[in-house]
């Protein structure tokens, strides 16, 4: 579900979280908790992350004038670390 870029809310209420268990997990979520769940809904947002950013680059390397200017913002995330 985080794959497909769901809300942490919405994936909780999907998998039949308590309201106070969804608050925890959406808290735990953004404050960077490190738990087994939270880590399974990074990972998902981030492997589709990964897919994005493969095809932004694949198209600014065709020449696709949209998607250059975004190839170069992820070079410079890089230049930051």
């Amino acid at each position: 579900m985080a794959a497909a870029l769901m809300p942490a809310r919405e994936v909780a209420i999907l998998l039949g979280m308590t309201p106070a268990e969804a608050d925890t997990f959406v808290y735990a979520i953004k404050n960077g908790i490190d738990e087994p769940l939270v880590n399974a809904y990074r990972k998902g947002r981030l492997t589709t992350k990964l897919k994005l950013r493969k095809k932004v680059v694949q198209f600014a390397i065709k020449g696709s004038p949209a998607a250059q200017p975004l190839a170069d913002s992820y070079l410079k995330e890089y230049d930051t670390l």
